[in-house]
């Protein structure tokens, strides 16, 4: 869908990030899924560093570090609310954002171990002792055939994954952190 300058596609007009028209099968070599899962790496952190921050009357530098973060790795646009109502949003959502941030961060991890461990199995040091009764076996060609299809599966599959949790995420970001609300 093209949209003329007179006609400004809605999902920006309400801040949400275009993905960009990559396709599927390029998607996992792409820097959309890399930049969310830095994203994800970084929003628990600075979530937790947000809490004191917030608590020590320095709330503007919460909500800037936590906008900034969101807007460069999640290409989110997200407008300063007045000041007199920041400290209540941010601290919000710091306290909102800390169980999304951590589920985010562990299923992320998981899903990128999943794709390097079965991609790599052979390579892993438990595999030559038990690939006889692992799938795939009982040669170490046939184990390695079976968790290399199951980790090119994952590596396709985690960029919609950590595509939906990061709009789940920005979605919280842009409805505490931003002017809108």
């Amino acid at each position: 869908m093209t949209t003329s300058p007179s006609h400004p596609d809605p999902s920006e007009a309400r801040g949400l990030s275009r993905p960009s028209r990559v396709q599927w099968w390029r998607r996992p070599f792409s820097a959309d899924p890399w930049r969310r899962t830095l994203y994800v790496l970084l929003a628990l952190p600075l979530g937790l560093a947000s809490l004191p921050l917030v608590l020590l009357g320095r709330d503007q530098t919460a909500a800037r570090l936590q906008r900034d973060l969101a807007r460069r790795y999640l290409a989110l646009r997200i407008d300063q609310p007045a000041a007199r109502r920041t400290a209540g949003r941010v601290l919000a959502h710091a306290v909102l954002g800390l169980p999304l941030n951590l589920v985010s961060l562990a299923l992320v991890v998981y899903l990128w171990l999943l794709v390097f461990a079965n991609l790599a199995y052979p390579l892993r040091p438990d595999t030559m002792d038990s690939y006889q009764h692992s799938w795939g076996g009982p040669t170490l060609a046939g184990a390695w055939a079976v968790h290399a299809a199951g980790g090119l599966v994952f590596l396709f599959v985690a960029p919609w994954i950590i595509e939906a949790v990061t709009r789940l995420q920005g979605s919280l970001a842009r409805r505490l952190l931003g002017a809108g609300a």
